[in-house]
């Protein structure tokens, strides 16, 4: 995390530019890490801090790192780091509380409001398949955090299968109306060419074209079609605009409601260039408009794969000073140490704008479609902790309102 300077940079601008949100705070740093952003709460003024981390060699890490920066909780610091999986806690050494100041009542009146009596999240019933995760007892008052961070994304968003953790955490150690940071995190695709998967490369080796060389690049494609490609993607091999797939809410979103399916309508991009108006991306703090490729030619690309990616919000409903958003949009211009989590097709679709597709088929060219379009679908495995399964169904769409033969390619990311 340290050397991403996107991410950590976004995380201490949250932390550290929303003094009102900090200042005085009981902060739950959940996968510490080597603590650097328990540190930045401490330096934001939280009164106290705790970090949790899963693996007892990293917590020492993190210890050290305290105290080297003088402060660790056993020196008068702000910070106690704990060696432990957060569902296995008993407690929290956590300080004795005092009496909430003006601060901390003012930011709970604030947050309160989204939330019922209790701390239960306002939102519909879940389904009966969604009950099976059960909600952790609140802790009693004296053991509660006033804020909750955590790093917890992983490949497309939700490899890591940290998520389940941060949610426990947030019900079993967040105050009625504390802070859940990042709070948003919203899952987008787009059409990639065949750049963004790197196959390309196969097709001409340093110049030189061998049999041997196709028959590399037809192992890798098969592996593609089993194993999700985890690689970073140029702004100009995104051929579409990017869609907006699924959304998840931290603070209310319950631990079932990781698994997910969506659809989705890649268009073709009618400009030939990708501007992405409106879509920005508020990254460390600086505001980034993201930007298309000029001079590219309008008309057919061929789509060899769906481009997958994240951005998370640390929005006004807690950060009410300063919010920032985290992206890893190919779009964006900078590099993160996710990349992009890349969706190989069986077989490349041909894109086109409406105007160019009609002429296309009218002069007895190949057909082009004006938009892939079907479902995504994310689920954790069972079997395998660190496994995220993902489903692809997707069929091309054509000018005149038919479609194309659905295909389905079932992918996996997983430790190996």
């Amino acid at each position: 995390m340290l050397s991403d300077k996107v991410r950590t940079q976004a995380y201490r601008n949250a932390l550290e530019l929303n003094p009102r949100l900090l200042r005085g705070a009981r902060v739950l740093d959940v996968g510490c890490g080597t603590g650097i952003l328990s540190m930045f709460a401490a330096r934001a003024g939280a009164a106290a801090v705790v970090g949790i981390d899963g693996s007892p060699q990293i917590a020492r890490f993190a210890r050290a790192n305290v105290a080297a920066n003088g402060l660790a909780a056993g020196a008068g610091g702000p910070i106690a780091i704990v060696a432990s999986k957060v569902e296995k806690l008993a407690e929290l050494p956590l300080p004795p509380q005092a009496q909430g100041t003006p601060q901390q009542q003012q930011r709970h009146n604030h947050t309160a409001r989204h939330l019922q009596p209790g701390g239960a999240a306002q939102r519909g019933e879940a389904p009966a398949q969604q009950q099976a995760v059960s909600v952790p007892a609140k802790a009693p008052p004296e053991q509660q955090v006033d804020v909750l961070v955590s790093e917890w994304m992983g490949y497309a968003l939700l490899f890591e299968s940290m998520l389940g953790s941060v949610l426990y955490a947030r019900d079993r150690w967040l105050r009625p109306g504390g802070a859940v940071l990042p709070d948003v995190a919203r899952l987008y695709v787009a059409a990639g060419g065949e750049g963004a998967t790197g196959l390309e490369f196969w097709h001409d080796v340093y110049g030189f074209r061998q049999a041997c060389m196709e028959d590399v690049r037809d192992s890798l494609a098969s592996d593609a079609l089993r194993t999700a490609l985890l690689r970073y993607v140029p702004a100009r091999h995104v051929i579409s605009e990017p869609a907006s797939l699924h959304s998840f809410d931290l603070a209310t979103m319950s631990a079932d409601e990781q698994d997910f399916t969506a659809p989705f309508r890649l268009a073709a991009n009618g400009s030939g260039k990708r501007e992405c108006v409106g879509v920005v991306a508020v990254v460390a703090g600086a505001c980034m408009r993201s930007r298309g490729r000029s001079g590219q030619q309008a008309g057919p690309q061929t789509c060899h794969a769906v481009v997958v990616w994240f951005d998370t919000l640390f929005s006004e409903r807690f950060c009410a000073e300063h919010q920032v958003t985290l992206s890893t949009s190919p779009l964006s211009g900078t590099q993160t140490h996710w990349g992009h989590t890349v969706l190989l097709l069986k077989q490349p679709v041909l894109l086109a704008p409406a105007d160019a597709a009609a002429a296309a088929a009218g002069g007895g060219a190949q057909r082009a479609a004006v938009a892939l379009a079907g479902q995504l679908g994310m689920e954790r495995s069972r079997q395998t902790h660190r496994r995220l399964n993902i489903v692809l169904r997707y069929a091309p769409q054509y000018v005149d309102g038919s479609a194309g033969q659905e295909e389905m390619v079932r992918y996996s990311i997983s430790v190996a």
